[in-house]
């Protein structure tokens, strides 16, 4: 597991950096769903979009993530900081 954080860390802080060099309006946030939804295209995930809103919804495995909620990037950015102290934890 450690390899792995070890690993991702780099994409998380630059996932973590662009969204916060382009800040959006909550619920407007529609370059947000944009970038995420590649992200998780990319990573093999099954992703829907919303017509009448912003949210993305990627699939993986048996069951639905949703990334839809600014307070739930705001929990993911909030991650990249322990992620981080982890990593340095471990040197």
């Amino acid at each position: 597991m450690k390899k792995t954080l070890a690993k991702l860390s780099r994409k998380i802080f630059d996932i973590f950096n662009y969204l916060h060099q382009n800040p959006e309006v909550s619920w407007k946030e529609v370059n947000t769903t944009s970038y995420i939804a590649n992200i998780l295209k990319e990573n093999g995930c099954l992703v829907t979009t919303f017509p009448d809103h912003t949210g993305v919804v990627g699939e993986i495995g048996d069951g639905p993530v949703t990334v839809h909620d600014p307070r739930l990037l705001n929990r993911i950015m909030f991650q990249k900081v322990r992620l981080r102290s982890f990593l340095n934890e471990q040197d």
